[in-house]
């Protein structure tokens, strides 16, 4: 007898998580996280002179 999985959304992350990265295309830093209320991807770019640790 096999058990199935009952949480299905484990992929669901929570504050504090995400990834942050240098993107050669656009030249700056970009950071990127998971809205925890929609489940959508967020993306926060670098602006003009900030500096990392701002984002």
């Amino acid at each position: 007898m096999k058990k199935e999985r009952t949480n299905k959304n484990v992929k669901i992350r929570g504050n504090g998580e995400g990834t942050i990265y240098f993107s050669e295309a656009l030249n700056k830093y970009v950071a990127q996280y998971v809205e925890p209320s929609t489940g959508k991807r967020k993306t926060l770019t670098q602006r003009k002179n900030e500096e990392k640790k701002r984002i």
